[in-house]
């Protein structure tokens, strides 16, 4: 159990079962840290990016079953090429090790990049 002081403050003690913070996780821990102390994501950065790519995802294709046109997936298809061209400047062209830009960025970005074309013209 957890147990509070007053209402926003710290927790003064939590259960003993197994968790990220060598016990429960506690009420203010977020979906971010607990992704990325599962280990799904290496860090703050490309889980923040997966969950925006969702709810982008999301959104291009409710607009689009709108009917809106099909030129809505031109958004998030930028959106997804520009980290793509930046990821290739610093990792194979400047050859530099960055915690943010990385292969897996790539693939990622591509691979959404190709599902949205390919839903701008099944659509």
């Amino acid at each position: 159990m957890f147990a509070f002081i007053r209402p926003g403050s710290q927790v003064v003690r939590h259960s003993s079962a197994k968790g990220i913070y060598g016990g429960s996780i506690p009420p203010q821990a977020s979906m971010t840290e607990w992704l990325i102390k599962k280990r799904i994501f290496r860090n703050a950065n490309h889980a923040i990016w997966f969950v925006n790519a969702f709810f982008f995802f999301m959104f291009a294709t409710l607009v689009h079953l709108d009917k809106f046109g099909k030129l809505i997936f031109l958004v998030p298809i930028i959106f997804h090429t520009i980290p793509v061209f930046y990821a290739i400047r610093v990792i194979h062209i400047n050859k530099k090790e960055s915690e943010l830009y990385s292969n897996d960025c790539i693939w990622f970005n591509i691979l959404l990049v190709v599902c949205y074309i390919v839903l701008m013209y099944t659509f």
